[in-house]
């Protein structure tokens, strides 16, 4: 399987440690300073197929150097665990 990533670092991480792991994915991390949106782009391939995922997500109000697709997870996750 081959992996290519376009997105933020921890989203690279997590998929290469999830996937075929770090010494056989291959990604690319792309700083766009005029983005208005936060982008991933996750191909992934094998002898079964593609797969093509794309995510686009606005910045959190409160903290532009983050996600608030991140916040609303982490906040869904705590939620989750309260019961």
């Amino acid at each position: 399987m081959k992996l290519a990533l376009l997105g933020g670092g921890s989203i690279a991480a997590a998929l290469s440690l999830s996937g075929i792991g770090p010494g056989e994915s291959k990604v690319r991390i792309v700083s766009d300073p005029e983005a208005k949106l936060t982008r991933h782009e996750i191909l992934a391939s094998g002898v079964a197929g593609r797969v093509r995922i794309e995510i686009e997500s606005r910045p959190n109000p409160n903290n532009p150097g983050s996600s608030f697709l991140a916040a609303l997870s982490a906040i869904a996750a705590v939620r989750s665990l309260a019961g």
